[in-house]
């Protein structure tokens, strides 16, 4: 459900600096500043620190009991999280979420979702999906756009301690893409409509509008549906190849395994097969079966590659592995293709040695027979 936080700056603080958001405060900076130094200890450290801004050294000379507004709390719950000191993290959390947020503008929404965070994955305490579930709520109600999205995820699919609703997934999905961009809420969304499921009707149109708007924000599995969509003229697209390949360029860049078989597939159909090489080995790459059955293919008949019927045959066994259809039926003819070869070599003993470790009865005949 939750997202993992960003890393702020590395420092470990401890949980037992005072709180007092009611009493008067300086600059947010020097808040800061202050509850950082008074759980420095180190020498060194508070004397770089110092040498960093005017702040730290208007700070060093406060007193540890220095107040601290809500943003700061939460923040200093970030640097916790980032230095692996979990259980301070979620106190910080915890302490952000509850705390009265006085004059301050902060809204402590994050914290609330940060917190989820903790209590869902049990980072710095005992896992508890209720109360994740709880303060995930509240954060999304409160304005996190995070975790509307999570509560979107999380009634999609009926984990995290609530029952799977299409209709309450959309809702709040809706919400969080309404807040900012959030590409693969959209790809759900966009799917959803493109499908229909109950409780949700189906509308092409506005499938297609959140596809879109996942696919130009960079997702890469929408950008590859839209291209899908181009090449097929499907879902009210109208066919068109030269924006099917842009949208699967697009994806292939962040290296989406199926658009780089798409784009293979497509460039061995236009005899290009230097290109549909080239995609088929970075699909492939990934463990892409139908990708490895293409470069089994190409190098079994020397298209865009040099001819070469071990490495065609290894490629067509890996999509085999991996549940290719035609590449099962593809194994024996080459093993078939090798056994001439590896007959037409002066030292084959290799090949044939392989060719047996797999069953191929005529190269275990030849070794048996010592020929």
């Amino acid at each position: 459900m939750p997202r993992a936080l960003s890393p702020p700056p590395s420092m470990n603080p401890t949980t037992n600096t005072p709180i007092h958001p009611d009493r008067a405060t300086f600059g947010p900076n020097e808040q800061l500043a202050s509850v950082l130094l008074s759980n420095v200890t180190d020498f060194k450290t508070r004397l770089n620190l110092r040498a960093v801004s005017t702040a730290f050294f208007i700070a060093e000379k406060q007193e540890p009991s220095t107040p601290v507004d809500v943003g700061t709390t939460h923040r200093f719950g970030e640097i916790c999280y980032a230095a692996g000191n979990l259980e301070n993290a979620y106190e910080w959390f915890k302490k952000a979420s509850e705390q009265d947020q006085g004059q301050s503008t902060f809204n402590n929404c994050d914290s609330m979702y940060n917190l989820a965070v903790s209590l869902q994955n049990g980072q710095g305490v005992e896992k508890n999906l209720d109360e994740a579930l709880k303060w995930c709520k509240r954060a999304a109600e409160a304005g996190c756009s995070q975790a509307m999205e999570s509560l979107g995820f999380s009634y999609f699919d009926g984990s995290h301690g609530v029952e799977k609703d299409k209709a309450m997934a959309v809702m709040w999905l809706e919400r969080a893409v309404a807040e900012g961009d959030h590409p693969d809420a959209l790809f759900i969304l966009g799917h959803t409509y493109l499908r229909g499921h109950p409780g949700v009707d189906k509308d092409v149109a506005l499938g297609v509008e959140y596809m879109e708007k996942a696919a130009e924000q960079g997702h890469p599995q929408s950008q590859t549906w839209f291209g899908v969509m181009y090449r097929n003229g499907s879902d009210g697209v109208v066919q068109h190849v030269e924006m099917c390949l842009k949208w699967l360029e697009k994806a292939a860049e962040q290296g989406e395994a199926r658009a780089l078989n798409l784009l293979g597939r497509h460039y061995y159909v236009t005899e290009e097969y230097v290109k549909s090489v080239l995609y088929w080995e970075k699909a492939a790459a990934q463990g892409h079966s139908a990708a490895q059955f293409g470069l089994g293919v190409c190098y079994g008949n020397g298209l865009g590659v040099e001819r070469n019927p071990e490495t065609s045959l290894d490629f067509i066994l890996k999509a085999a592995e991996g549940g290719d259809e035609t590449a099962l039926q593809a194994r024996a003819p080459a093993m078939q293709a090798l056994f001439r070869h590896a007959i037409s070599l002066t030292a084959s003993s290799r090949l044939m040695r392989k060719l047996a470790d797999l069953g191929h009865g005529p190269a275990e005949d030849m070794l048996r027979n010592g020929k």
